[in-house]
C-alpha cells in the first residue's frame, strides 16, 4: 500500500520556476496531469513515488540547464512535511556520523551482519565490506561533506537522495591525490530487516567523478 505525504508546496513551485517551467511542461515531461502539479504544489497530499518523479525530472532539467549559483539556490532536502520515521532517522543518522564525522562507529548498531552492498557494479556480503568501503571514501578525500537532499520510505526500503563536495586528499580508484575539490549527485537504497540495514543499493556516477578529478 502506498503512502500518502504532504509536500512543500511552495518550494516545489519555486523550483519549478526558477527552473523556467510551465505546469504544463512539468506535466507532459513527467506523464501526470497538470492537475496533479496544481495539487503537488498546494500540498498534496501525494504518494511518495509521485513526488519522488517530479523531484527526479527537475534534478535532470538542473543538471542540464543549472549554473552553480542555480545549484546552491535549489535544494531539494525536506520536500516531504511529513516527520522521518525511525527508519528514515537510522540512515540519516548513519550518513551523518559516517561520512560528515568520519566515524565508524556505529556500523554494527546500523547493519544487519550479513548485509548485502551493491555499488560500482560489485556484490559485496557482510558490515565489515561496509565499513572497507567506506574507510577507502573517506582515506581518498578530506574534507567531505555528504548532504542528504530528500529521504521517501515505504514499507521497509528507505531511499535517499544525497549530493557530496569533497577534496580529493588520498588515492582512490587508483587515481592519485590531485587536491581538487568535487561535488558528485547520488543515491543509495536501503531495505530494513527489522531495525538493521539487510541491503544496501549506491547509485552514482563513477565516471563523472573520474573525469572531474582527472
Amino acid at each position: 500500500m502506498r503512502r500518502s505525504i504532504h509536500v512543500d508546496g511552495a518550494r516545489l513551485k519555486s523550483i519549478r520556476l526558477q527552473l523556467g517551467l510551465t505546469q504544463e511542461t512539468v506535466a507532459t515531461a513527467t506523464g501526470y496531469t497538470d492537475r496533479l502539479v496544481r495539487k503537488l504544489e498546494n500540498g498534496g497530499p501525494v504518494n511518495c513515488q509521485t513526488l519522488n518523479d517530479f523531484i527526479t525530472y527537475y534534478k535532470m532539467i538542473l543538471s542540464r540547464v543549472g549554473t552553480p549559483a542555480l545549484e546552491r539556490d535549489i535544494c531539494f532536502q525536506t520536500l516531504s512535511v511529513q516527520p522521518d520515521s525511525d527508519r528514515e532517522a537510522i540512515v540519516r543518522k548513519w550518513f551523518e556520523q559516517a561520512y560528515n564525522q568520519r566515524s565508524l562507529d556505529c556500523v554494527n548498531e546500523v547493519f544487519h551482519p550479513d548485509v548485502l552492498l551493491i555499488a560500482e557494479g560489485q556484490m559485496l556480503q557482510g558490515s565489515e565490506e561496509i565499513t572497507k568501503r567506506v574507510a577507502a571514501v573517506l582515506a581518498g578525500f578530506d574534507p567531505l561533506h555528504l548532504e542528504v537532499e530528500s529521504v521517501f520510505s515505504q514499507e521497509n526500503i528507505v531511499i535517499t537522495y544525497w549530493r557530496a563536495t569533497k577534496t580529493h586528499a588520498g588515492p582512490f580508484l587508483g587515481i592519485q591525490p590531485t587536491g581538487r575539490t568535487v561535488s558528485i549527485r547520488g543515491n543509495s537504497m536501503a531495505k530494513f530487516q527489522g531495525d538493521k540495514i539487510i541491503e544496501v543499493r549506491d547509485h552514482w556516477d563513477v565516471q563523472d567523478l573520474l573525469a572531474k578529478l582527472t
